[in-house]
């Protein structure tokens, strides 16, 4: 892993596989070496919640109709790869999701 990281944080309340959760994000930026995601330490759940997993560029994320969590990432993610980082870690407290959406 090298370079400098940031984080961004928000808290958000969703429900998954029937159950309410009241779940603290955190997302960090680094940059890594190409390398495959490995699966195998997945637990039952994440296999069968888990559809695919690989790496995007900026473009693909700029251009999907994928739902992002948090939605403004491509946005959020432009200037981290261009190395400009914020001052302090951003709060995403306000950042609405595909899974909150609509949620009360």
């Amino acid at each position: 892993m090298s370079g400098r990281w940031r984080n961004r944080t928000r808290e958000v309340i969703l429900s998954f596989n029937g159950v309410l959760l009241h779940a603290k994000e955190t997302w960090f930026f680094s940059r890594v070496a190409h390398f495959d995601v490995d699966i195998s330490g997945f637990s039952d759940l994440e296999h069968e919640t888990t559809l695919d997993q690989r790496w995007w560029t900026l473009q693909e994320l700029i251009e999907t109709s994928d739902p992002l969590t948090p939605r403004r990432l491509p946005e959020l993610l432009a200037p981290l790869l261009e190395g400009r980082f914020p001052e302090k870690p951003l709060n995403l407290l306000n950042e609405e999701s595909h899974y909150t959406a609509g949620m009360p």
